[in-house]
């Protein structure tokens, strides 16, 4: 272990160095992650080396991508057909839940539900102008009502 003193040290450009190589794209791994990553890639790679592989994989490859990263990093026999749960497995997945769990759960729902209400999109009120005419919100942007341009209003004639 590597001892830092105040007095001795740059304790900003340690820290620095420090967590460069405890960082994704620092070289500290174990020994057997190193084994496994030559193993499986074929060449030593960065952890954030590894993800991005398996990611552009996976994005090329599909759930094929998977099942394979699965067997070689797990040893997980995984085909692309038992990815899919049904609801009856979903059902029984949720009742075998401790209460508390599920609980915590709903409420973190809820929160999600609450907090995209909040930031949704709503319609302000209409914009008025002192003739009359005005603005409306529609999809996203303001429309100008038909009024808000008289020149442009159709003319209505008085019956003879």
């Amino acid at each position: 272990m590597k001892i830092y003193r105040a007095a001795d040290t740059d304790l900003s450009a340690a820290l620095r160095e420090t967590l460069a190589k405890l960082g994704l794209d620092g070289g500290m791994v174990s020994e057997s992650s190193r084994r496994k990553t030559l193993e499986i890639f074929g060449e030593a790679l960065t952890p954030l080396e590894v993800v991005r592989k398996i990611l552009r994989d996976v994005r090329a490859r599909g759930d094929e991508a998977i099942s394979e990263y699965a067997r070689k990093l797990d040893g997980a026999t995984l085909p692309p057909k038992k990815f899919l749960v049904t609801a009856q497995g979903n059902e029984a997945a949720w009742r075998s839940m401790p209460p508390c769990f599920r609980k915590s759960l709903a409420r973190a729902g809820e929160n999600i539900r609450r907090f995209q209400e909040h930031i949704k999109l709503k319609a302000p009120a209409p914009l008025r102008n002192r003739e009359g005419g005005g603005a409306r919100w529609n999809t996203g942007r303001w429309r100008a009502s038909a009024s808000a341009y008289p020149a442009a209003a159709p003319r209505i004639r008085p019956r003879s």
